[in-house]
């Protein structure tokens, strides 16, 4: 298998051709998690996959709790299904509190501190969801919050034990919430260890593959150890596929998909799955072009069969969206392609959008 088929099958595999999904909880539960650290982004990271989604309705699936955002893996806010929230948090978010303590105790956020600041953030949620900028204030009168950096860090942290979790916009405002007020107990699956890794390396491999184990670890932020188990504990349903010594796996469920499929084109957000969720990402595109590109996969990316061509950028108005398209050179049929997923990315927003394109 070559480079271009490898990009063909996670375009299907991640759904950004084929069949859609009919749910943004539908969506996030095919792929086990989401990133989502940039909220208006990541809701057209499940639009592109999403029949007739726009931005509102993904907002709805938030705003009614079927998807639950919070920190994971990786130390990176993720969306969710409700369900799978705390098994995840305790399979692999313990990891990242322990990875990062030796960095907030050099920021003065030691343990005893962020201990000091459970009770406040206890008082200041009961009720239901808070501004964070509230819960800073609050922070700041109890005499914790020295650092407004440490702000962040605190509310990573408590969301990283299952505390809490970030709740629905506040207008435009990001809220904070207990987890067990917004996700109680009872509607949370329970797993035991073996059971959860399982798990969640049959997502990732059903909707990420061809995918390496260290594609894996890396997505995960498990231990070598405890990817390598999750990995054989799925052999038997999984296909195994060689390119250049390294060994690619996929689902048998997915490895059916056809390939024949029409040529393509996506505007990706910036730390979409397609681009993020491998550690070797020459399938989409070659590491020396990755390194030439400003801001790599942290921008927009433009994609034209499963290849990054390009980088875009936008401008959100009260009436209308202005969007900056940079390519290479194309084709008149890709550039054809280009227009038409600017085109979905107008409806996705419900807003005209004006196009201005520009040539690398």
């Amino acid at each position: 298998m070559d480079l271009k088929e490898i990009a063909f099958r996670r375009l299907r595999t991640q759904r950004l051709v084929g069949k859609g999904f009919a749910s943004a909880a539908e969506a996030v539960r095919w792929f086990g998690a989401v990133q989502s650290q940039e909220y208006e982004w990541s809701k057209w990271a499940l639009g592109l996959r999403v029949d007739n989604a726009t931005s509102s309705t993904i907002e709805g699936a938030i705003r009614d709790g079927s998807i639950v955002r919070s920190w994971p893996m990786r130390g990176t806010v993720h969306m969710m299904p409700a369900e799978d929230v705390r098994w995840m948090l305790e399979l692999m978010a313990y990891r990242q509190n322990e990875k990062f303590m030796p960095f907030l105790k050099k920021l003065g956020l030691t343990e005893a501190i962020l201990s000091k600041a459970r009770p406040v953030l206890e008082k200041e949620l009961a009720d239901g969801p808070v501004e964070r900028r509230t819960l800073y204030e609050a922070l700041t009168a109890a005499g914790i919050l020295k650092d407004r950096s440490w702000g962040t860090h605190i509310i990573g942290y408590w969301s990283q034990t299952g505390l809490i979790c970030p709740g629905p916009l506040s207008g435009k405002q990001p809220t904070v919430t207990l987890l067990d007020k917004w996700v109680p107990t009872k509607k949370s699956l329970q797993l035991e260890k073996v059971d959860a890794l399982k798990l969640i390396a049959e997502r990732y491999f059903r909707s990420h593959g061809p995918a390496s184990l260290q594609d894996f670890t890396w997505w995960t932020g498990l231990s070598a150890a405890d990817a390598g188990e999750a990995l054989a504990m799925i052999k038997s349903s999984l296909i195994s596929i060689d390119h250049e010594s390294k060994t690619f796996w996929m689902s048998k469920e997915t490895a059916g998909l056809d390939l024949a499929a029409d040529s393509s084109a996506h505007l990706l957000p910036p730390f979409d799955e397609y681009t993020v969720a491998y550690k070797n990402r020459e399938a989409a595109i070659a590491a020396a072009e990755l390194q030439s590109m400003q801001h790599g996969i942290f921008t927009p990316t433009i994609l034209i069969d499963g290849r990054i061509v390009g980088s875009w950028s936008r401008k959100l108005l009260k009436n209308t969206a202005s969007l900056e398209l940079t390519t290479k050179p194309l084709k008149p049929a890709e550039e054809k392609l280009v227009m038409q997923a600017a085109s979905e990315y107008s409806k996705f927003i419900e807003l005209p959008v004006q196009l201005e394109r520009r040539t690398l």
